[in-house]
């Protein structure tokens, strides 16, 4: 079964770069449109009018919720996998993670960045530092 996905790798690797080539060129034109910047809701809603720009509003809001219950989970779940001994507690960690993540990010933009910029280059570091490793036998 593996080997026959093969076949779709170059299909779908060129359907992927038309799509981020059509994001690229959108956003650049938003930044020329709103160099003050504009977010989904402020163009929206000024191009389309104000019912599409709720409607912009609320994708956001959800995309932001689940962007969230995905990073809480998988962040939770790999230190569970590396940690067995805490998984009775799954429910109680995500539900930290969650106070955590919303405490900061009610501090405003740039305390917020400063917090989630340290594990941000401790993964970095991380996922450089096994690079090697992985491409040992390569």
């Amino acid at each position: 079964m593996g080997a026959a996905g093969v076949a779709y790798v170059l299909p779908i690797t060129g359907t992927i770069l038309v799509l981020l080539a059509i994001v690229y060129f959108s956003y650049r034109q938003t930044i020329e449109a709103y160099p003050r910047g504009g977010g989904s809701y402020t163009v929206a809603t000024e191009n389309l009018g104000s019912i599409v720009g709720l409607l912009a509003g609320a994708a956001l809001l959800i995309d932001y919720v689940l962007v969230a219950a995905v990073g809480i989970s998988a962040g939770v779940g790999a230190l569970i996998s590396a940690l067995p001994v805490l998984q009775p507690h799954t429910l109680a960690l995500c539900l930290l993670m969650l106070t955590l993540m919303t405490v900061v990010n009610l501090r405003g933009i740039r305390d917020t960045g400063m917090v989630f910029i340290v594990p941000t280059y401790l993964f970095i570091v991380c996922v450089l530092g096994h690079l090697p490793w992985a491409c040992g036998n390569c």
